[in-house]
Formats: C-alpha cells, structure tokens, sequence
C-alpha cells in the first residue's frame, strides 16, 4: 500500500512533463507568423491536449483518492469542480477554486474544438487560452507540488 502513493505521484508527474512538452510545443507555433488557419488548427490542437492531459491527472486523482469518477453527463465539469475541494478524511483540494475557473475556459474550449469544424474555430479566443496557458501550468504544476507532499506525508505514515 505504501508504494501506492508513490507510483500515483510518478503517473502524475509523467503527464506533467508532458504538459511542459505541449507548452514547449506552443511557443513554436504561438505567436509565430504563419498561415492563420494552420495556427488556428494547430494551437487549437495543442490546447486541446493540453486540458486532456490535466483531466488525466485529475481522473487518476479521482480513481485512486475519491474512488470513483464522478459519472453522468457533466461528469467532465464535475471532475474539475471536485478537485477544487477538500474530501475530509480522504485528501486536500488538488486546485483551489481561481485556478478551476481558469482551466474551466480550457474544458469549455475542448469541448467546442471536438464538436465543431475546425474553420469554425475563432482566433481570438484561441489567442487568449493560448498566451495564459504557460501562466495556468505554472499554476498547476504549484498546486500538484502542494499536493505532492500530502502524498509524500501519506506515504511516509504507511506501514511498510
């Protein structure tokens, strides 16, 4: 069982690195001069991977924390609105409630890119997730930290 925190904090910060690997990829294409509609569709893609790796992590979260993923139709948002809180006797709050309204914008943005053609796609509001996303990982990444040492207390506190 002690190993169970530490391999769940190993999985999580794989997919960070993988984040950091899509924000990477982004300054490469984001604000650089090519044709708008190959920006569009390729930082559109990017910001879509980018909100699919943290729902990753918060449905390991839920998986191996709270037990379950919440379930039903929104069960996308409620994930999210669930790792804004603290689960008494079971963890803290994985975000606090300012950063889930933010990575909010990325869901709801993830959500129109798969439901949409992409020409239909709207620079502007591209731009904008686009030029917050290093800001909204960093706060992320601080967040996972804090929640990194609850695992680690966890971790330590199991008998071997």
């Amino acid at each position: 069982m002690k190993n169970h925190f530490k391999i769940l904090k190993a999985d999580i910060k794989r997919e960070l690195a993988s984040l950091e690997s899509l924000k990477l990829e982004l300054a490469k294409v984001y604000p650089k001069s090519i044709e708008l509609s190959i920006k569009i569709r390729t930082t559109a893609g990017i910001l879509h991977d980018f909100y699919t790796g943290i729902e990753k992590i918060f449905q390991r979260i839920a998986t191996e924390m709270d037990g379950e993923i919440p379930k039903g139709e929104d069960w996308h948002i409620d994930l999210l609105k669930r790792m804004a809180i603290s689960l008494p006797q079971i963890r803290p709050e994985v975000i606090g409630e300012k950063l889930a309204r933010e990575l909010e914008e990325y869901l709801r943005f993830r959500h129109l890119f798969r439901n949409i053609y992409g020409f239909g796609l709207r620079w502007e509001r591209i731009a904008t997730l686009a030029k917050a996303l290093p800001k909204i990982l960093k706060k992320f990444e601080a967040a996972l930290q804090k929640f990194f040492q609850f695992l680690d207390k966890l971790s330590k506190n199991m008998p071997k």
